[in-house]
């Protein structure tokens, strides 16, 4: 066959083996990513034992993905997965788990890969007969490539698990980082092998390469972020830049300036996560979600398959070799696990914490998977490395990788459940799931009763069609505590706050800067998951600025009477009066919303004026206290207020002008193109007029 059509059809092969894995993953009930492994092992055992005869293109395409250089596995393929995880991530959980998450892939990863070095200098010494040319340079190399949990496995892994979002985020976030660290130390050791070394000290060389890699990612965040909101507008440039940019930075860190790709494309993820995607419009945002999930999925199904192909056809095992392997692999747990105690005081005390059941999972979430593989090849190839060396690093990767996908991997659903930190339905949200399907029913039947009255319609078969209406679901009135409701509508109301202040920001009603400090607000009162009432956290919100304001300006007006009301003062009240604006429009929805769970009747008759009437209450003093900050502005300054009220204004009226315009869109009066012209002058014209 043409060698020019191998991997296409490679690649059409790996999407084909994905689709039919994802078919039927329901009932082989092993995560994706670890099925996909296992048909990468089954096709390169049977190609390594000659059983492809009849399929002579079939043996070729799996020659080809077993000698496959390291570094297209980790050029190809890494960008794309980082750069989407750094994305993806939830910021503000994020930020909160940042230093835990830093702790684990610092010293926890250096704690391991020491440990991991002494183990296998202590089984030298032990049984020195087969020792070979280990010492402690290359347990070292080993330790710091097989330490790293593994970015590409542990996200695959996240996504299929229903775990809380706070402890997924720092099993991601340690994943990530460590991963790029474990890249760093093990280049401490292979570097001189490979024919660059470095002059640095150690931790000279850790700081300059997380320092210049923080630089990397930064500069070209920004560059691109400037280009895709300034220079072009449309979804599929945009969308091409990125995926330039994201390579870029990998490649540029990695490979040119010899420091850390994984933790330039974090840093360029999460910039452009948290700067660019209020600048972008909504339709970009969800072009670029799906397409960006498209190409992860696309790397995660094929870096699978690869790795199981790889291990199948280039590691020689026997009894012997299998028992070192699984010592190794139990080994490196315990490792794991005594790295976590050690650092328990610390971590538990940071962020969100870490619970002793969340400690356990950590633990055995320690997955190793296509990064350390790739390392290892590279190991392989380097001919300057004694070959016993090379084989034994191979193996044990290998191994490694094996037993954590086929044992951890599979096995950590279990262990969640065992550990109730899988987040299970309470009866208030199974009562209110229940009523909205009964709720859904009732309308679908008088659906069906009206369309009986359609002469178009006339002769069908209406039992059939009322076969597709929602079964009737059984529920009590009384199901779930009092509090379980009040949990259950705070975050119903969270959710309504979050969509309305997407909802006018899009529409140009609030400024860029106010949507931040508002979803920030929000992102707090999720923290508490309904547990606190939603004008707890109002005091530490970012309203309390406006007081912080206030006392400012009196005191520029003391120091310096003639300045008065200055430019300064006037662009931070703006700001603040925007804020406070956007925030009262945000409690008003959520009022609507408790309308609407009164109508629906979704938490049962008994409960619902006690739980409704609070809640309530808990708006109604966030809109008194708001309007409160309102009274003092325009008390204090009401010339200021005046301008700020005029800008408000300007911008209602371009909001319902961006509305009028969308609507005649949809109308079909005129095209999407002259829509995104007239929408784009009108941004222009309210910029011109009102600075951010």
């Amino acid at each position: 066959m043409d060698s020019l059509l191998m991997p296409i059809i490679l690649l059409m092969l790996g999407l084909l083996i994905g689709v039919v894995v994802k078919s039927i993953g329901k009932y082989i009930k092993l995560p994706y990513t670890v099925a996909l492994f296992a048909v990468g092992l089954i096709l390169g055992i049977i190609y390594r034992f000659g059983l492809f005869g009849n399929a002579p293109f079939l043996e070729a395409g799996i020659d080809q993905v077993s000698n496959l250089n390291p570094d297209f596995v980790l050029y190809a393929f890494l960008p794309i997965l980082i750069f989407d995880a750094a994305y993806e991530m939830n910021l503000h959980v994020f930020k909160k788990t940042l230093l835990n998450a830093s702790i684990l892939a610092g010293p926890g990863l250096v704690i391991c890969m020491l440990l991991t070095a002494a183990f296998i200098m202590l089984n030298v010494v032990l049984f020195p007969e087969s020792a070979g040319s280990w010492n402690w340079t290359y347990a070292l190399m080993f330790g710091g490539l097989i330490s790293a949990t593994d970015p590409v496995a542990v996200v695959a892994l996240l996504q299929e698990l229903k775990t809380s979002k706070r402890f997924s985020t720092l099993v991601d976030g340690e994943s990530l980082l460590n991963d790029g660290t474990g890249i760093v130390c093990f280049m401490l050791f292979y570097g001189a092998f490979a024919g660059n070394p470095t002059t640095m000290g150690p931790v000279t060389f850790f700081i300059w390469v997380c320092l210049a890699s923080f630089v990397i990612g930064f500069i070209i965040a920004k560059l691109t972020l400037w280009f895709v909101t300034k220079v072009s507008s449309e979804e599929i440039v945009q969308n091409s830049v990125m995926i330039i940019a994201a390579y870029v930075t990998f490649i540029l860190a990695q490979k040119t300036l010899d420091v850390s790709g994984v933790i330039a494309l974090v840093v360029f993820g999460h910039i452009f996560a948290q700067s660019g995607r209020p600048l972008l419009k909504p339709r970009v945002n969800e072009f670029m979600s799906k397409f960006w999930g498209f190409l992860a999925h696309l790397a995660n199904t094929l870096i699978f398959i690869i790795v199981g192909v790889i291990i199948a056809t280039k590691v020689n095992v026997n009894l012997e070799s299998l028992l070192i392997v699984f010592g190794i692999y139990i080994a490196l747990n315990v490792i794991r696990y005594i790295m976590i105690v050690i650092l328990y005081p610390i971590i538990k005390r940071c962020g969100y914490g870490l619970s002793k059941r969340e400690s356990i999972i950590l633990g055995w979430g320690g997955l190793r998977g296509a990064l350390g593989m790739s390392l290892a090849l590279m190991v392989h190839y380097t001919t300057s490395i004694p070959e016993d060396i090379r084989d034994s690093i191979l193996l044990f990767t290998a191994g490694v990788v094996t037993l954590t996908l086929c044992i951890n991997a599979t096995t950590s659903k279990w262990l969640l459940n065992k550990l109730k930190l899988v987040k299970s339905d309470s009866p208030a949200r199974n009562r209110i799931d229940n009523k909205i399907q009964s709720n859904i029913r009732q309308q679908d039947m008088a659906c069906i009763e009206s369309l009986k009255n359609e002469e178009a319609l006339q002769g069908a078969n209406w039992n059939y069609v009322s076969t597709f209406v929602p079964k009737a679901v059984d529920f009590d009135d009384k199901s779930g505590e009092i509090n379980d409701f009040a949990l259950e509508v705070r975050m119903m109301v969270l959710d309504k706050a979050r969509s309305t202040t997407n909802s006018i920001y899009e529409q140009g009603i609030i400024t860029k800067r106010s949507y931040s400090k508002l979803i920030e607000g929000i992102e707090d009162q999720y923290d508490s998951e309904g547990d606190k009432a939603l004008n707890e956290q109002i005091r530490i919100s970012p309203l309390k600025l406006v007081d912080t304001a206030y006392h400012l300006g009196e005191l520029i007006k003391n120091i310096f009477p003639k300045l008065g009301e200055n430019l300064f003062i006037a662009n931070a009240f703006d700001k603040q009066y925007d804020l406070i604006r956007g925030y009262i429009l945000i409690q008003l929805a959520s009022k609507e919303l408790l309308a609407q769970i009164d109508k629906s009747d979704l938490i049962g008759k008994q409960v619902e004026s006690q739980i409704l009437s609070m809640i309530e209450s808990e708006i109604n003093s966030n809109i008194e206290y708001a309007n409160a900050c309102l009274d003092k502005m325009r008390t204090m300054y009401p010339a200021l207020y005046n301008n700020a009220v005029t800008k408000k204004a300007v911008r209602m009226l371009l909001a319902e002008e961006r509305c009028t315009v969308l609507d005649m869109q949809q109308k079909g009066i005129i095209s999407e193109e002259e829509t995104e012209n007239i929408i784009h002058r009108i941004d222009e014209r309210q910029n011109l007029g009102i600075r951010d």
